[in-house]
């Protein structure tokens, strides 16, 4: 699995960067995908969230939450609070 702690966002900072967004792309790889492919659809880049953020689908936590559950059989909760939607990778 291979995320940037970065979002990316549409519109340039003071820095003229693009980085401290919401939205990003996560990256699983292995043999053992249920379903290898793309997980959801490209974002809206004309439907940004009120901080000019572009929106994300699925929380990278969940995707956490769920590797640790479903491939390390570790205790999910423990690690990262909150109740966040078991995703099907593996």
């Amino acid at each position: 699995m291979a995320l940037s702690e970065f979002g990316r966002r549409v519109k340039q900072n003071t820095a003229k960067g693009t980085d401290h967004g919401a939205a990003n792309s996560v990256f699983i790889l292995g043999e053992n995908l249920k379903n290898p492919g793309i997980y959801d659809e490209p974002s809206n880049l004309m439907d940004l969230d009120m901080n000019g953020d572009i929106k994300y689908e699925i929380d990278f936590r969940a995707i956490y939450s769920s590797i640790l559950r479903d491939w390390m059989s570790a205790d999910a909760e423990s690690v990262i609070p909150g109740d966040f939607r078991s995703i099907k990778l593996v």
